[in-house]
């Protein structure tokens, strides 16, 4: 690996291996750990699932008149995305009947 002796102050010069005549500085290892094409994969999975779920939350906020930001909705998407899912289904299938509840 190297071709100098290993002696205090002095300057290590690394062998310089050859491929048919032709020097390489190729001195990378072998791979170690998992490639992350299958990760960037998942991550885009989930963060193209929370903009569908803040997105939706937006819409229905705006169609039913409820207070919020759109700040509000991403952070719910991304934290707590059980109860905003199921937040959103019963605001749709509930909000008629809460009307007409309030104008009696």
């Amino acid at each position: 690996m190297y071709e100098n002796d290993w002696v205090p102050g002095a300057m290590v010069d690394p062998a310089n291996p050859t491929i048919n005549g032709a020097v390489t500085f190729d001195k990378q290892g072998d791979r170690v750990g998992q490639p992350w094409q299958l990760g960037i994969i998942g991550w885009f999975f989930v963060l193209l699932f929370t903009a569908v779920v803040s997105a939706a939350r937006t819409t229905i906020r705006e169609l039913f008149l409820i207070s919020g930001t759109f700040g509000e909705d991403v952070l719910a998407s991304v934290f707590f995305y059980p109860t905003t899912l199921t937040q959103l289904v019963d605001t749709v299938e509930n909000e008629d009947a809460r009307k007409k509840q309030n104008a009696n």
